[in-house]
């Protein structure tokens, strides 16, 4: 009986300290400085993932949301943000928004109640708007309570987003040919503007004028198919200055990123180019040319001078994601999840 009690003592002791020490490994994630890059994984696969590239050695961690929290991360997680010191994902088709500590990439807190959302922009100490595929409204969400707290009517689906002042500026991308201006202070829409066809991305320079990206749509698109395009829209009066002609068809238009000065942007059209906001014609040659990649989506480092762009390969193996300098070289590649596509910034 009592070499029974002593077995059975033994075997709970050993059970306890290999449980804990499982649950400590599980909270060694230390995010200190750095990019996430929120990989989209595929549409009902449920395979989205969360990595993060340390930016003082370059290494690469993978899977830190499903290490930290032992559940995967959703359906087509699509765009995050730090925020208040936490980390806003948005997860698709999911219809939720997650958010963790960027420290570890532990759960906090999850808002639902959402459509199909998209990007999220944070408004002002409170406040987020979140664009949406399928409903015609963006949520607002409150960004220290984590509700939604509200919506806007737009009367159309929404993506891209980008504050000037005291305005925001909504793509409508799916079938659509139009930016929406939104007063943030009456939280309602007060102006439309037309553009070329599927406005995909958007962002502001350092002269107040907001630069659009439209993709021309695809052959058979019910919208038709154009060239892509930039318009140059005056932040101000919402006139379009004026308009950038792609030089053809023969591939889809991506992703717009402005560098930290305001001053240069970059977008991906099948290679990746770069070009002053100055600048009146399509340029000459890409800034990074495509071999064997499949580029996904440009990003400027707010402080270093990088560029970072995501390769998603065939969609549906690991991709990689390429750290660029400003003049051209590769400074490093890094594997990450399936179709790696949002870029966050984080400094502890």
């Amino acid at each position: 009986m009592i070499n029974n009690r002593i077995y059975f003592i033994l075997f709970f002791y050993l059970i306890l300290f290999s449980c804990k020490k499982e649950n400590h490994n599980v909270t060694q994630i230390k995010n200190l400085q750095g990019i996430f890059i929120v990989n989209e994984g595929n549409f009902t696969w449920g395979n989205s993932s969360l990595s993060f590239i340390d930016e003082n050695n370059l290494s690469v961690t993978n899977d830190i949301f499903f290490k930290a929290n032992q559940v995967t991360l959703g359906d087509v997680a699509m765009d995050m943000k730090i925020i208040h010191n936490f980390g806003f994902i948005v997860v698709n088709n999911s219809g939720i928004i997650y958010i963790v500590n960027p420290e570890n990439s532990k759960h906090i807190a999850t808002i639902g109640n959402l459509t199909s959302p998209r990007f999220i922009l944070p408004i002002n100490d409170t406040t987020a708007y979140v664009s949406d595929l399928y409903s015609p409204y963006i949520s607002i969400i409150h960004t220290k309570k984590f509700i939604k707290t509200g919506q806007i009517w737009v009367g159309s689906s929404t993506e891209a987003l980008v504050k000037f002042q005291h305005k925001v500026f909504v793509t409508s991308w799916s079938f659509k040919s139009k930016v929406y201006v939104i007063d943030c202070e009456q939280s309602k829409v007060i102006d439309s503007i037309l553009v070329g066809k599927q406005p995909q991305s958007i962002v502001s320079d350092k002269n107040g004028h907001i630069w659009v990206l439209c993709d021309g749509g695809y052959p058979g698109n019910p919208i038709g198919h154009d060239k892509p395009s930039l318009w140059i829209i005056n932040g101000q009066t919402h006139d379009v200055v004026r308009t950038i002609i792609f030089p053809n068809k023969d591939a889809s238009a991506r992703s717009l990123s402005i560098n930290q000065t305001g001053d240069t942007i970059a977008f991906i059209f099948k290679h990746i180019y770069r070009m002053a906001i100055s600048d009146t014609l399509f340029p000459t040659s890409p800034f990074i040319t495509a071999s064997k990649q499949n580029f996904y989506t440009v990003w400027h480092h707010p402080s270093k001078p990088w560029v970072i762009a995501t390769d998603a390969k065939n969609y549906v193996s690991n991709g990689d994601v390429y750290i660029y300098h400003t003049i051209g070289n590769v400074i490093a590649i890094n594997e990450a999840g399936i179709i790696p596509s949002a870029i966050c910034y984080f400094k502890k």
